[in-house]
């Protein structure tokens, strides 16, 4: 069977196709930009961006990292099977936020001070131990491998679903395609043209959920006629949670709060901020870090003075 001419095989018209090859080799663009941008051919350059990224590039790189494929394919798909319960999802989301809260100001600094460039170098730092470093290496290859198939299964549908081509053939293309599209542009570039590529993604991610919510709006109306016209074909999908669901509910926010926040990618985003993580209170209370002009003042101490940007005060190591 030959393939059907592009602009049958996309329903965007010859328009959308121009948009979406513009957005592809924008990624291979500014995977070139990224290596023209590189200051030294080194490790830290290579793999965390030089000196890091800035406040904006952090959050849309963070951003495109936790919302990615796995959002944009299975937690829509799951919404859609069970409903209101999958609300559970927004909850989680905000775990994994306090759960940077709570590590990433202090690994931060740490990583700066001792110049951290992969995750297990600060189990290096803390406990020196060749073998737990090996098996904290072989722990994330395989979880990295797990949600590097789910973001290539992704890829493969979301072209399955958006051509006419054989479903088979589409799943390939997506596949190899896309894949090979990014590694282009994260040899060329290293960590600086991910965190570019992520800032347009990110931007695109954005643009496209308000649009969708906007589009939701004009479709269905408001949020409370949405869910009447909800409740009314299918009732099971906006019925409060139970017993079980509950407990599914309390171990989905402890278990994606915690491991969402070590990620590998996510880590190599906390040693790669350019600048501090702001301040987070200390477990038990006993004192403040930041990384601004007063870190290292203690609340319960008088007279705090300035130290260096930068710095921690106490407890640093």
């Amino acid at each position: 069977m030959r393939f059907p001419l592009l602009a049958d095989a996309i329903p965007f018209g010859l328009g959308g196709i121009a948009f979406i090859l513009f957005y592809l080799g924008g990624l291979i663009f500014i995977g070139w930009m990224g290596r023209r941008a590189s200051k030294e051919k080194s490790l830290r350059d290579f793999y965390l961006g030089g000196k890091g990224v800035g406040f904006l590039v952090l959050w849309l790189t963070l951003f495109a990292t936790q919302y990615s494929g796995n959002t944009i394919i299975g937690f829509t798909g799951k919404s859609a099977q069970i409903g209101f319960s999958w609300l559970t999802a927004v909850q989680f989301m905000i775990a994994i936020v306090v759960s940077y809260l709570i590590f990433a100001p202090k690994l931060h600094s740490l990583a700066k001070k001792h110049g951290f460039i992969t995750p297990t170098d600060y189990l290096d730092h803390r406990f020196g131990n060749r073998g737990m470093n090996l098996l904290a290496t072989m722990i994330m290859v395989a979880a990295l491998g797990n949600f590097f198939l789910a973001q290539l299964t992704a890829m493969g549908r979301a072209v399955e679903g958006l051509t006419s081509i054989d479903p088979d053939r589409a799943f390939a293309i997506g596949v190899i395609g896309l894949a090979s599209i990014m590694l282009l542009y994260e040899m060329l570039g290293g960590f600086r043209a991910v965190a570019w590529t992520d800032v347009l993604q990110g931007g695109v991610l954005g643009i496209g959920f308000l649009t969708l919510l906007v589009l939701i709006f004009f479709e269905f109306g408001s949020p409370a006629e949405t869910t009447a016209l909800l409740f009314e074909h299918s009732p099971e999908k906006v019925v409060p949670p139970e017993g079980k669901l509950l407990r599914q509910w309390i171990n989905f926010i402890l278990l994606f709060g915690f491991a969402g926040a070590l990620y590998p990618q996510a880590i190599q985003r906390v040693y790669a901020a350019r600048s501090g993580w702001g301040s987070a209170t200390r477990a038990g209370g006993d004192g403040v870090y930041a990384t601004g002009s007063n870190a290292g003042c203690n609340t319960r101490r008088s007279g705090c003075v300035s130290s260096p940007a930068g710095s921690t005060g106490r407890g640093e190591d």
